[in-house]
C-alpha cells in the first residue's frame, strides 16, 4: 500500500491532520471541519475512545459525517442515522492538455457563493455549505449571469484531492460541462503531483460512466455514515 492508498482509506482524517489542520478542530484521535465548511470528521482509528474524543467535539444532537474504509460502530455518544456506500474513483493516467469546452470555466470566489449555494441547492451533488469553497480551487460555468455549473476541490490530503461538488442546471445537462469540470480539476491535481479522487453513489450509474469515460477507475467502496450526538457524556 502506497502513501495514497492509506491516505484514501480514510480520506477525512488525513486532511484534517494535513493540509486542512485550519478548518477544523481536532484531538489526538478526532478531527472534524468548523460547521460552516462542512460537516465531515475524521477518526484516526474506529475505537471507542476515538468516538469519545470526537463527541467532545460537537454538541448534543449536532450531526455529522464518516467517510470511512471501514464499518463504523459508534460509542453510546452516538446514534447512527443513516448508513450507506459510496463508490471512490481515482485517477492514475494523465488528463489530456487539450479539454473541450475549458474556454467556458472561470474560477469561482466568495463573491459567487450565493449563486454556488443556489446551485448546489437545486442539483444536489451532496453536501455544500456557505465555507465550502475555503476547501480549496472552485470552478464555474456561467449562462446569461447565472451559475450554470460548476465542481471544485474539497478534501485536500498530502497525495491527493477530492474532486467534489459536481453539478450542472437542468437547462444545460447535455452539454458536457460536467465532464469539462472535472478533467481541468483533475489536471490541475495532476499538475501539482496529487491524485485526482471522488466519490459518487452506487446508484448514480450516469456519473460513474462518465467517470470511467474520462480515465478514472473505481478504487474501492467506502461507507458514508451519518451520525448524531446523544445527551449521553
Amino acid at each position: 500500500m502506497d502513501s495514497s492508498d492509506f491516505e484514501l482509506d480514510n480520506p477525512v482524517w488525513h486532511a484534517l491532520s494535513g493540509p486542512h489542520a485550519s478548518l477544523g478542530t481536532a484531538t489526538p484521535l478526532a478531527a472534524i471541519y468548523n460547521p460552516a465548511v462542512s460537516r465531515f470528521a475524521g477518526l484516526l482509528e474506529p475505537s471507542a475512545e476515538a468516538f469519545a474524543q470526537l463527541a467532545s467535539l460537537v454538541e448534543p444532537e449536532e450531526i455529522i459525517a464518516l467517510d470511512t474504509a471501514w464499518h463504523v460502530s459508534p460509542s453510546p455518544h452516538w446514534q447512527v442515522v443513516n448508513v450507506e456506500n459510496l463508490e471512490q474513483f481515482v485517477c492514475e493516467q494523465p488528463i489530456a492538455s487539450a479539454i473541450a469546452g475549458a474556454d467556458r470555466v472561470v474560477a469561482l470566489s466568495t463573491a459567487d457563493v450565493e449563486q454556488m449555494l443556489d446551485l448546489a441547492a437545486r442539483t444536489q451533488p451532496g453536501p455544500f455549505s456557505a465555507e465550502t469553497i475555503r476547501c480549496g480551487y472552485y470552478a464555474g460555468v456561467w449562462g446569461n449571469a447565472e451559475l450554470v455549473a460548476m465542481a471544485g476541490e474539497r478534501l485536500t490530503l498530502n497525495h491527493a484531492v477530492e474532486i467534489s461538488g459536481v453539478c450542472t442546471a437542468a437547462s444545460h445537462r447535455g452539454q458536457g460541462l460536467a465532464g469539462t469540470l472535472v478533467q481541468l480539476l483533475a489536471a490541475r491535481a495532476q499538475g501539482v503531483g496529487k491524485l485526482p479522487f471522488l466519490h459518487v453513489r452506487t446508484a448514480n450509474v450516469s456519473a460513474i460512466r462518465l467517470y470511467e469515460m474520462l480515465g478514472f477507475r473505481h478504487r474501492r467502496t467506502m461507507q458514508l455514515t451519518i451520525l448524531k450526538r446523544t445527551s449521553r457524556v
